[in-house]
Parts: structure tokens; sequence; C-alpha cells
């Protein structure tokens, strides 16, 4: 697992010198009147009309060139205002993306040149390809041409030179762990709903991660919080906001990733075994290591808030429900609610919870579902708030509130816990 600074470097360029006592200028060094070239001073970059450089070639194959393009694509913008990004570079054994926030690197040891594909054109001839199909990759300075046994395609592509430089920060030590990635990602993947999605407020746009003793992952947009602590730890006291773009990335490339085979004895154990990520946080920075592939992403800049003040302490009055009967009930008056800013009002007592909404120009509708209570109680919500919370799940929700303007928290299973503010409303 890589530790030091690294950097993708750029494409080595051969270059040839020659002993010569005289001083040579190239390029933009040339002066207008400057003489003819003798032989052996041209310039490297230039061609004369006609001549006919030797490409330089990579050998690979089909498939391990579609599953690179595959891991790499989420990152690929689509939108940029440079273009070269919609490309994915191919040097020193890597293949590489990023939108310059997010880099994805793949080990792709087939590499040992520097060329740009464009990541989309290419994704998408692959898949007509038969994956056993050797594949080489001829590479000219402004083209570069796929060649397999019954077909060849070429596409025009900036130089590699042109592509950004990706740096990985030095990670120190006590800065990286190794975690268990589904945990991570799935409690990462349940926060990025609850993030804002203006960009006016960035530091609600991302997933906060609360890093120490215990981790804690936060989702929130001022109105609604997903808030869900692992069962892990990190070697240091940090807080890293991590943009909803590349945990989106992170997830895809998870899920799409094999899991890491390793010779064993026991095959229940090998079945069993968690499968790990390497965490490192520096420089603004986060670095994800992965079997074969490593993410970075530049960290959003400020200061949370303090989140675990909205979550009830103290819980006063506890609510259960099957999470199929309230979202039945729910969708009964949902389009009634949203015609009065979202409202639905919650109020249970006596084994049973009253859900009502209001039109905003007359009528009303109210519905009953069945609900365990230990005392009378009533809050406000959003009704979308809860189909969202509510959305796949089957058994029962608990539902803890203290007043009717404080927080509601809601919690299913081991899962994350949701916290929603209350509506104002006369009762």
């Amino acid at each position: 697992m890589p530790r030091g600074k690294k950097a993708i470097d750029k494409a080595v360029v051969d270059e040839v010198t020659e002993e010569t006592s005289e001083e040579v200028l190239v390029g933009d060094d040339l002066p207008e009147d400057s003489p003819e070239d003798t032989p052996g001073e041209a310039a490297a970059d230039t061609e004369e009309p006609g001549e006919e450089t030797a490409p330089t070639t990579l050998k690979t194959d089909v498939n391990t060139l579609r599953q690179a393009l595959e891991i790499l694509a989420p990152v690929v913008p689509r939108k940029t205002a440079l273009p070269v990004l919609t490309n994915i570079c191919l040097r020193n054994g890597k293949a590489l993306a990023t939108d310059l926030d997010t880099a994805v690197i793949v080990d792709f040891p087939d590499a040992d040149g520097a060329c740009l594909l464009p990541a989309r054109e290419t994704s998408e001839l692959l898949k007509h390809v038969a994956g056993f199909h050797p594949l080489t990759i001829e590479i000219r300075r402004r083209h570069v041409s796929l060649i397999w046994s019954d077909g060849k395609a070429t596409f025009d592509v900036p130089k590699p030179d042109d592509y950004p430089l990706i740096e990985v920060p030095e990670v120190d030590e006590s800065a990286q762990a190794d975690l268990d990635g589904e945990d991570l990602v799935t409690a990462l993947a349940r926060a990025l709903p609850y993030c804002a999605t203006d960009e006016a407020r960035p530091v609600l746009g991302g997933v906060s991660l609360h890093l120490g003793e215990k981790i804690t992952v936060v989702g929130a947009d001022g109105f609604r919080m997903s808030y869900q602590e692992l069962d892990t730890a990190f070697p240091i006291e940090s807080t890293a906001i991590l943009p909803a773009r590349s945990i989106k990335i992170l997830e895809y490339i998870w899920r799409r990733l094999p899991p890491a085979v390793k010779p064993v004895d026991d095959l229940i154990a090998a079945i069993t075994a968690k499968r790990l990520i390497r965490l490192g946080i520096a420089s603004g920075t986060a670095v994800v290591w992965l079997p074969k592939v490593m993410l970075t992403s530049k960290l959003v800049q400020g200061t949370p808030p303090d989140f675990e003040r909205l979550i009830p302490q103290k819980a006063t009055n506890n609510v259960l429900i099957f999470a199929s009967e309230l979202e039945r009930g729910l969708r009964r008056l949902k389009n009634i609610a949203k015609d009065n800013k979202d409202i639905v009002r919650l109020s249970w007592d006596d084994g049973k919870i009253t859900l009502a909404a209001k039109g905003s120009e007359g009528g009303e509708m109210e519905t009953t579902v069945p609900a365990m209570t230990d005392q009378p109680g009533k809050i406000a919500l959003a009704v979308s708030y809860l189909l969202d919370y509510l959305k796949g799940k089957t058994d029962l929700v608990k539902l803890t509130t203290n007043s009717t303007n404080e927080p509601a928290l809601l919690q299913y299973r081991q899962s994350h816990k949701v916290v929603i503010m209350p509506m104002n409303v006369q009762w």
C-alpha cells in the first residue's frame, strides 16, 4: 500500500543529445531570422512534410482495457471547460482519470508508454469487441489507434503532456487506517440523500466524517440529518467533509471491485472476512486505497455544525410502527399534504397513530395506523421526508420525540439514525 508522496509523472519523451560546443535553440527560443537547422539540430517536436514518425505501441487485451474504463467511467466529466478531461490517461503502469477534484488511479501494468484515450467513445467501441481479443494501441503525435484481430479504430486525441498532473499527498502513518469497507461505504451512501444540494451551502453539501475513538458519519441539509456511528476507530481526532460526487464515485467503484482473493485454508473464513479499505487524510485531501485502485478527493473546506446536539438525548416519548403500514398511510394523504407546505400531523395514543393533512384551500384527510405507544404524543413533519426515509423498509420503525417543537428521531434496526426537524402548525 503506497505511503510516500507520489505523482503520475508526465510521459517520458526520448531526448536525443549530441556533443556540440554551440548553443542549440528550440521552440520559442528560435529567433525569427534563425538560419535553417543543420542535420541533428531540428526541433524534436517537428516533422517534415510527408515524414512518418514510427508509432509507439502498447500491448494489452480488450477485457483489461474495458475493465479499467468501467472503473474510471464515473470520474470522467460529461461537461467540462477543460476538454482534455474527457479522456483517460495511460501512463507509467497506470490508467487514470480526474475531474480536478476527484481522481481515480487504476493499476494497468500494460501501460509502459503514455497516451490518452477518449473515455466514452472507447468504452462504447469495446462493448462490441470480444473480450479475449489481443489489443494493440498505436500512439502517434495527435491520434491513437486501437487494433484488434478483425478491426481498427483511430481517434484524434491531445498529447499526454496536456493531461493534468495528479499528485497523491504524503499521508502520515498516524493519519491512516484500515477500515471495514462495506460499513464505511454503506454509511457514506446512506448519508448522501440528506446532504444539501445547493452550492450556496458547501459545508452541508458533503458528508462529514468525525474521526477518532469512534467514527461518525453525518449528512444534513438543515432540515433533516442522517447520523451513524461505526464500530471502529481512527488514529487521530479529525473532521473531514467528503464531497457528494466523490462518495458516489467511491460507492460505484466499491460495488464493482471483486473481493481480493487470498490463499486461505478455511473457506468459511475467506467468505466471511471483512473487505478492508485504507483511508488516509492529509493536506486537505482524502486518499482511499482499494485493491489495485486508488481514489483521491479534495475535502470541502469549512467546519460542520455541531450535529450531535440535534439528537434527542433523553427520549420521553417512543412509538413503534411497522414501516410498511406507516408508508401506506402516508401515501394516502401525500397529495393533499403537498398542497399545504408538505405538512402531515402525527398524533398517537391507545395503540394507534393518526395521520392527518389539510389542503391549502380547504379539505382535509386523516387515516390511522396500528402502533405501540407508551404515552400520548404528537408532532408535525414533512410527508416527503418521511416517505424518503421509509422507502424499502418493512419492519418496525421507532419514532422518538420530546415535544412538538423539538426534532423527531427515527431508528430502524441497527441502521443509521435520522433526525427530522418539526413543522410549526396550529393544533
